[in-house]
């Protein structure tokens, strides 16, 4: 990889790498790709890819200023019980699961040296009904992260 090269699949690569890791997503599958409903567990976060845009600083070969929004959702799947509860349950935990994620890109907005800065900026939150009775409660969200990519 050259110096110039977008900085998308190092920033994915290296935020998956840490929430991975990350104490408070424990049990929490993190993964790259959406996954089926037979292969994530009850709590799964999924990234589906990432949207870079460059701002060119100046005309010829110049530094280049690039954006990239991630774009990811997570899951929280809830088993029947009271209607109400289980909803409540899902979307609580859901919640707090895209808080934690804010939070690991509060203590490392460079992500690994990656980017210079990053953090969540939309998030929307789904709820459903599992073909298995559970409960369901979904988030989307877009990290955007910004890169200064050096002349060639």
């Amino acid at each position: 990889m050259s110096a110039t090269d977008s900085r998308a699949v190092a920033f994915e690569d290296a935020l998956v790498d840490a929430l991975q890791i990350n104490e408070g997503l424990a049990g929490v599958q993190v993964e790259i790709g959406p996954l089926g409903d037979y292969t994530a567990k009850r709590e799964s976060i999924q990234f589906f890819g990432c949207r870079a845009e460059e701002e060119w600083t100046a005309l010829g070969n110049a530094r280049r200023d690039e954006t990239l929004t991630l774009r990811g959702s997570l899951f929280v799947d809830v088993p029947g019980g009271s209607v109400n509860q289980a909803v409540r349950t899902a979307s609580a935990r859901a919640w707090q699961l895209r808080n934690i994620v804010a939070a690991q890109l509060r203590s490392d907005p460079k992500v690994g040296g990656t980017v210079y800065a990053a953090g969540i900026v939309r998030s929307e939150e789904r709820r459903g009904l599992n073909p298995d009775g559970s409960r369901r409660s979904t988030i989307e969200f877009e990290i955007q992260a910004r890169a200064t990519l050096p002349r060639a």
